[in-house]
């Protein structure tokens, strides 16, 4: 067990993890210059791997923080600068799932309550004999790669008479 956490939150892990994590913020960029943002949304960003690459870069800096005592070592510069990435995913992780993009137009001299909102949605509607079904699905459209949203659809339930 002791080897796991001494492996889990080593040094060399968290060089790999940077490097992981700097070579698909290229990847992206260089995704995001040709083929747009959504593109790379879908590819990188907004991509389970990615998110679960940044779990486990919070992990090893609480581990790196929990295990060298670095707050105890007297440390301070090095034990902020932990903290201070650990607060960054933090804050990334609450706008990934709490937070969304959009514009807003204000004019000057005048407020807006109204936000337009960036997410592209597929709707679809059914109906049969007087009962219908919606469905409304978030999905990320891009040239790159080949979007497929999925659909569960709840059967209409035919009254038999």
């Amino acid at each position: 067990m002791k080897k796991i956490i001494n492996s889990l939150f080593s040094m060399e892990l968290t060089v790999v993890l940077l490097l992981i994590f700097a070579f698909s913020a290229g990847f992206a960029t260089i995704i995001e210059n040709d083929f747009g943002t959504t593109a790379a949304q879908i590819a990188v960003y907004k991509a389970f791997w990615f998110e679960i690459l940044l779990v486990l870069l919070a992990v090893n800096l609480c581990g790196s923080l929990i295990v060298k005592k670095l707050w105890a070592n007297k440390k301070y510069v090095i034990f902020f600068f932990h903290i201070s990435f650990i607060i960054i995913l933090i804050g990334a992780g609450i706008t990934r799932y709490f937070g969304f993009e959009g514009s807003m137009h204000i004019r000057q001299g005048l407020d807006s309550n109204f936000i337009v909102s960036d997410q592209t949605y597929i709707s679809a509607k059914f109906e049969e004999n007087g009962q219908s079904v919606s469905v409304r699905k978030p999905v990320l459209m891009a040239d790159y790669g080949k979007p497929r949203p999925s659909f569960r659809l709840m059967p209409i339930i035919r009254n038999s008479r």
